[in-house]
C-alpha cells in the first residue's frame, strides 16, 4: 500500500457487498482491482529500485537514473577554421586564404586584449549567442 488510510485494492471475502461500495454508497471498480499486477508499476521498479527506508536520502539516486536513462542532447560537428574560413569565403566572395589571415588577426586581437583586461564588443555577438 502506498498510503496507510488508503482502502484495501482486493475486495474482502469477509465482507459480502461491502467493498463494492465505497462510504457514500457509489460503486467503486477501482477498489476491486489489484493494481500492483499493472505493467507500469513494474517497469518503474528496474529505474528506481525498491523503496528504501523513510530515514534514507534517496533523491539523487532518483535524478542520477533519469540524467543517465533520459534523453541525450544531440551536438552537431565542432567547425574547425578552415571550414569557417571557406564558409565565409563562399558569402563575401573572398579568398579563403585571405579569409584564414583575417580570423588569425582577429584571433590575436581578441587575446591580446583579452589579456590587458580590455572589453571588446562585436555588435550581434554576445557571448555566443546571436542578438536580433
Amino acid at each position: 500500500m502506498i498510503f496507510s488510510n488508503a482502502p484495501p485494492l482486493m475486495a474482502d471475502p469477509d465482507d459480502p457487498g461491502g467493498s463494492e461500495s465505497s462510504d457514500n454508497g457509489v460503486y467503486d471498480p477501482l477498489r476491486q482491482m489489484d493494481l500492483t499486477a499493472l505493467p507500469f508499476t513494474q517497469s518503474l521498479q528496474p529505474i528506481f529500485g525498491p523503496p528504501e527506508p523513510e530515514g534514507e536520502n534517496n533523491m539523487a539516486k532518483r535524478i542520477e537514473a533519469l540524467r543517465d536513462l533520459g534523453p541525450q542532447l544531440k551536438h552537431n560537428k565542432t567547425l574547425d577554421e578552415r571550414d569557417l574560413a571557406k564558409w565565409i569565403a563562399m558569402r563575401t566572395n573572398l579568398h579563403p586564404n585571405a579569409v584564414s589571415l583575417a580570423l588569425l588577426e582577429l584571433k590575436d586581437a581578441v587575446l591580446y586584449h583579452a589579456h590587458q583586461g580590455t572589453p571588446i564588443k562585436l555588435s550581434g555577438l554576445v557571448l555566443g549567442q546571436v542578438a536580433a
